[in-house]
């Protein structure tokens, strides 16, 4: 049976893929998008509570490409003598967190193409916000690149580079793709072990590979017939 896959395109001004957060007041991010912060962004589309039953979207394989890495900026949030509803003051808080700036990725869903249609649909007519980490970070569209009938590896290898001509991440030839692989050498723990209420997480396996550059093919404006 042919494998299907869904393409997504991940770019906001910035984004955040929670990560190894030591505390409540530490929140750093990942450089590339997490299983976890995906399927979470898949299930908000399809309107799924917190707690609601997950495992068919963690079933499905992903894989992301790196097309433009941006860069890891920090922000420092300070809230101090807050008035509650209930007359009473907040005490002072703090917090250090880490942000992905500039960035785009394309990034693939592979498994069966009547769940993949139902996330198109919902991806195109989301639920509810849709955002790429945080609530202050929703995407440009497009997002939903449509399925392919291929397998992961090849459709993320076989689609244009998605970078911008002048980011310093000009004309790569190659891109760097990490893809989940039951045989990969490295662990990442960014799997959901339950409802996203839970906050429970497992580990996969993941495979680096470089892959060749497509470059998207040039747009030719028709000239106006004088």
């Amino acid at each position: 049976m042919t494998s299907s896959t869904i393409l997504l395109r991940l770019h906001a001004p910035l984004q955040s893929w929670g990560y190894h957060a030591s505390s409540n007041r530490v929140q750093a991010t990942q450089t590339w998008p997490t299983k976890s912060g995906v399927l979470g962004l898949v299930a908000n589309a399809l309107g799924r509570s917190y707690d609601a039953d997950i495992s068919d979207l963690v079933g499905l394989t992903f894989g992301v490409r790196l097309d433009q890495r941006g860069s890891v900026m920090f922000d420092y949030i300070a809230m101090r003598n807050l008035a509650c509803s209930n007359g009473k003051v907040k005490t002072s808080h703090e917090l250090w967190r880490w942000l992905l700036a500039d960035a785009v990725f394309l990034a693939g869903l592979s498994g069966e193409r009547n769940l993949l249609e139902q996330i198109e649909a919902a991806l195109r007519n989301p639920a509810r916000a849709l955002y790429l980490g945080k609530r202050s970070c929703p995407p440009t569209p497009p997002l939903c690149l449509g399925i392919v009938d291929t397998d992961l590896v090849h459709a993320l290898q076989e689609y244009p580079w998605l970078g911008r001509p002048e980011h310093p991440d000009l004309d790569p030839t190659t891109l760097l793709s990490v893809i989940e692989d039951p045989d990969g050498d490295e662990l990442l723990r960014d799997v959901p072990a339950g409802a996203f209420i839970e906050r429970r997480f497992t580990d996969r396996r993941v495979s680096w590979c470089s892959m060749p550059v497509v470059m998207p093919t040039p747009v030719v404006e028709e000239q106006a017939i004088v």
